[in-house]
């Protein structure tokens, strides 16, 4: 603060002349980095279980009894003692994986608009006349 007392040229009658000043406040915004951001994705292993139907064949033998003295058609089979093979067959579960895409994720930045409260004490000067003659 600067306050003066001097006598102002030109100015008749007037003993003194006092500027009074005060504080102005100059309120301005500045942009800074505030925080940093990764973007990253990972891998994670998942468990998961599906029960899958599978078939199997198998080997049915059939007695039947034979009625006295009735011939049956039977198929050749091989001589006495040198039995024959069968094939059976069975379903195997067989797992593959592919990778395949299942989602585009965008990452963008916005602004919001705030406000900031502020709260500054300001100088300022008053003029008071101590005059004895008014006392």
């Amino acid at each position: 603060m600067n306050s003066t007392s001097q006598p102002a040229a030109g100015t008749e009658g007037v003993a003194a002349v006092v500027q009074r000043s005060e504080e102005r406040l100059a309120v301005g915004r500045t942009v800074r980095a505030a925080t940093r951001v990764r973007v990253s994705k990972r891998v994670v292993t998942e468990q998961v279980t599906f029960t899958v139907p599978v078939r199997r064949e198998e080997l049915v033998v059939e007695y039947e009894p034979l009625e006295p003295g009735s011939i049956p058609d039977l198929p050749q089979l091989p001589e006495p003692g040198a039995g024959f093979t069968i094939v059976l067959h069975e379903e195997r579960v067989t797992v593959g994986t592919e990778t395949v895409a299942v989602e585009r994720v965008h990452v963008a930045v916005t602004r919001r608009q705030g406000h900031a409260v502020l709260r500054e004490d300001l100088l300022r000067e008053h003029v008071q006349l101590d005059d004895p003659a008014t006392s």
